[in-house]
């Protein structure tokens, strides 16, 4: 095939991937935004309680970084997907309006709990426009039947098989080696933690779908790696709060290396380079397509309040949530994160699957060296 004219079919399906996306996931938010507020408000109310008792910030294993549930963010989202506002069902689904309390500082929890109670939402409605809240497509419908405890459990049970799916598909595409390796990985993000916490779950569900779909894809697919990257990040985009959306890149993109398709170190490299740029334009393109669409279609300026966040999220220094004028480099932000691996239920599952790495490994040498026959 020409040069060109694959470049040409690549740009083609990008541009109406991500056109088609928008179109679609702003269509699921209408649908989700016609159904009535009343059931899943008194789901909600029974909810309150829990963030109540466990405040903002949970740790279910004090003294570990990775035990931290984000109930900040989890609040929001219950607000959310709770909020009656007056508007059209084309506004709230593109300004996804929350209530928000007059009371200084007011936490999260407390908004919350406010918003179910209070009987002048409109006066107290704040929009969070910039992001997609595609979450919203499944807790919508979830929160008219459970509460949020009971979507935590629900939670833990599907992404334990969908795990469980990947660990085996990896052990019979890759082998058990990197089947083991694959774990470890699993046991970093913490999925005691995603199953908890709503705000981290779109993520790890991604990823995990995306790897299953790179493994079980045969060699003479028509879809390729790139466009499963490529609908990743779009994803992504439209579900995730902005929380560690690079994993969703870094794992499927292993598995695809691992499963040998290039066979040498350029390719491979290529093909690295080219699912990234893919991966990224989709993240990028979808999340830009929801500032142009509620800008067009509320007449607000989205697009300006989106990229004012991008500077005060990028810069340097950090002002928000009560946490005064504190300074963190991009070094030091990384250096941090490598931290949080330094404690001892790391270094023992480390060791553990290292040394099961290092059996399988010298077991495979001697059955090639014939010394079981």
């Amino acid at each position: 095939m020409n040069v060109g004219n694959e470049y040409k079919r690549k740009i083609i399906f990008t541009i109406l991937s991500i056109f088609g996306a928008a179109i679609i996931g702003f269509a699921f938010l209408c649908f989700v935004y016609l159904i009535p507020t009343s059931p899943i408000r008194e789901e909600v109310k029974r909810s309150v309680p829990v963030f109540e008792k466990e405040t903002e910030i949970f740790n279910w294993a004090p003294n570990y970084s990775f035990a931290y549930a984000d109930n900040f963010t989890d609040s929001i989202i219950l607000n959310t997907a709770s909020f009656a506002s007056d508007e059209s069902v084309f506004s709230n689904a593109l300004m996804n309006y929350r209530y928000q309390s007059n009371e200084p500082y007011a936490s999260q929890i407390l908004s919350l709990s406010e918003s179910m109670t209070s009987s002048d939402s409109e006066s107290h409605k704040l929009q969070y426009a910039r992001y997609w809240h595609g979450y919203l497509v499944f807790i919508k419908p979830l929160l008219t039947i459970l509460d949020y405890s009971a979507i935590r459990l629900l939670n833990f049970f599907i992404q334990f098989i969908l795990a469980f799916a990947v660990i085996r598909a990896t052990e019979i595409k890759l082998g058990k080696r990197v089947a083991f390796a694959f774990m470890g990985v699993l046991f970093i993000i913490s999925p005691i933690t995603t199953g908890l916490c709503l705000q981290l779950s779109p993520v790890y569900y991604i990823t995990l779908l995306s790897s299953l779909a790179i493994l079980l894809k045969g060699k003479d697919s028509k879809i390729k790696d790139w466009q499963v990257l490529l609908w990743t990040g779009i994803a992504v985009s439209y579900f995730d709060l902005l929380t560690y959306p690079i994993v969703s890149l870094g794992i499927p993109l292993l598995f695809s290396i691992a499963k040998g398709v290039c066979h040498n170190f350029t390719d491979q490299i290529k093909q690295l380079m080219e699912c990234s740029f893919f991966w990224g334009i989709g993240y990028g393109g979808m999340w830009f397509s929801k500032w142009l669409l509620a800008t067009l279609v509320t007449g607000k300026n989205v697009i300006a309040d989106a990229i004012s966040n991008i500077f005060i999220r990028t810069n340097n220094q950090v002002t928000e949530a009560g946490l005064g004028n504190m300074s963190i480099t991009k070094s030091e932000a990384i250096a941090k994160n490598f931290d949080q691996l330094a404690n001892r239920p790391f270094m023992i599952v480390a060791i553990l699957l290292l040394t099961i790495i290092a059996l399988l490994t010298v077991v495979q040498m001697l059955r090639k060296s014939d010394f079981f026959h």
